[in-house]
């Protein structure tokens, strides 16, 4: 799929920021956005040094405001005509701030799903790739973030659903996921006043192990090299790369 247009969520830096590159390395073009302002523009400039000037684009953007987030999409479209690739990356870890871990967490993304999903069911080329960024908490229980937990949750339930659409498949259309364990990233770094029970937290932390995002990277190429993945759901962990299995109830 390089030579494409993508956007990214909550980019300036961590693993939106990874995967910004990684697009940009394929050759495609990338626009991304976050609420830091400052640090958008940052990672803006040194990647269009490395990419030129017109293959990369920062947009401010607070997902959690619906009008601003759907004027962000907009604008992209103006700018480069189309959207290939979804990115549904912008996320927190805040107990203490339930409902906006949902906000963002779980309802930007349904936001941004359905925004690509009907541009790409409508544009002439037709097709493309939803990539949403769950956890592994999103298939496991964490006692010590029962929010964001139910945010991750969330997203892999909302992306497997849409992905059973007929309508999807009938316009070329793919949603899948990627659930990474703990990555080095800005998320995790200072989360004890912002979980329950921070010394579990930090226990967990250190059996899984904090995985550098090159890892994490490496899961979302293969995600975006795999043509048959509408509705799977990537698991990436320090030992573990592979599609999830879930057993559902017959009914």
């Amino acid at each position: 799929m390089s030579g494409k247009v993508a956007v990214v969520t909550g980019a300036a830096r961590g693993l939106g920021r990874a995967f910004t590159e990684a697009l940009l390395k394929r050759g495609d073009k990338v626009c991304f956005c976050d609420v830091d302002v400052q640090q958008g523009k940052q990672t803006e400039n040194e990647l269009k040094k490395n990419f030129g000037d017109d293959n990369v684009q920062f947009l401010p953007c607070d997902v959690q405001k619906d009008e601003e987030f759907k004027d962000f999409f907009n604008r992209v479209i103006q700018k480069y005509n189309t959207v290939d690739i979804m990115v549904n990356n912008a996320g927190i870890m805040n107990e203490n701030q339930w409902r906006t871990t949902i906000d963002i967490n779980l309802t930007a993304v349904i936001h941004g799903s359905l925004l690509a999903m009907n541009h790409m069911k409508n544009k002439s080329t037709g097709g493309g790739l939803i990539v949403n960024v769950s956890s592994l908490a999103g298939v496991m229980p964490v006692s010590f973030c029962p929010a964001y937990t139910a945010s991750k949750h969330g997203v892999i339930a909302f992306s497997r659903s849409w992905a059973l659409q007929p309508e999807l498949k009938r316009n070329r259309i793919r949603i899948t996921c990627l659930c990474p364990s703990f990555a080095d990233t800005d998320i995790i770094k200072g989360t004890d006043d912002r979980v329950h029970g921070p010394e579990l937290a930090r226990m967990v932390m250190k059996q899984y192990g904090l995985m550098v995002t090159d890892r994490v990277t490496e899961a979302f190429l293969r995600v975006l090299d795999d043509g048959d993945n509408n509705g799977k759901v990537m698991m990436v962990t320090p030992k573990i790369m592979d599609y999830h299995t879930f057993h559902d109830p017959k009914l």
